[in-house]
């Protein structure tokens, strides 16, 4: 039975990047001192973590969890995103092909763990038809299994997404939004052969066949900063 268990949110900042190569070091080291400490403090925001994508993935996926989708529109994490740190100048400079997403919940099951699923899987599609809440409790459902520790089935905010701010105005960010995003947590030697590839039947197979152009992308867990407040 699929349902949100304490540990996750209801609203969710999903950035992929890459990053100019000379300056990943400056980058994680910027994201790891200052960035991430600054956005979990500030209040509604349960975590934040860090993944590196494999070979064909977007370099880097920046994700901060929160209470409520509101949370990323509320004045104080706007009030952030107006008044960036000259180190956070910086770095949004060296950010390339960036795209940023805010997304609400729609269905969950498992505990995220990424002590026991260093992998994350994510797989942003379009649907012809909107997807309700019971669709992406069914999709998922069909993902329980021993190797995936958690799963989550998010829709996209347009609304919020599209807020300008200061920060936006540095990095540029392009618009090629999907419409949903899943998250799967796992274990599986090959996640997207063991998850995507060989599944030809059940819920998840008939959705990812609704878009042609959907993007499946696998990350490792590189940093992750819970709010002390949590």
């Amino acid at each position: 039975m699929t349902g949100k268990t304490p540990n996750m949110g209801e609203g969710l900042m999903a950035f992929y990047s890459d990053i100019d190569e000379s300056y990943v070091p400056q980058y994680r080291r910027w994201h790891n001192c200052e960035h991430m400490p600054e956005r979990v403090s500030i209040p509604g925001f349960i975590e934040g973590r860090r993944y590196r994508g494999s070979e064909g993935a977007p370099g880097f996926l920046m994700m901060y969890e929160t209470e409520g989708v509101d949370v990323l529109e509320s004045p104080a994490y706007l009030r952030a995103l107006d008044r960036p740190t000259s180190w956070t100048q910086e770095a949004l400079t060296h950010f390339r092909n960036p795209l940023r997403g805010i997304y609400r919940l729609l269905a969950a099951f498992g505990e995220s763990d990424f002590f026991a699923a260093t992998w994350l899987l994510t797989i942003r599609l379009d649907s012809a038809a909107e997807i309700t809440a019971e669709q992406a409790e069914a999709v998922l459902e069909g993902l329980e299994d021993d190797n995936i520790s958690s799963a989550r089935f998010y829709e996209i905010n347009d609304h919020i997404a599209q807020i300008k701010t200061a920060e936006k105005a540095i990095y540029g960010e392009n618009n090629t939004y999907k419409r949903y995003l899943l998250f799967i947590e796992h274990s599986y030697m090959n996640g997207r052969k063991a998850i995507v590839d060989d599944r030809q039947d059940g819920a998840l197979a008939q959705l990812l066949k609704q878009d042609e152009k959907l993007l499946i992308d696998e990350y490792s867990i590189e940093y992750y900063l819970r709010s002390p407040s949590t």
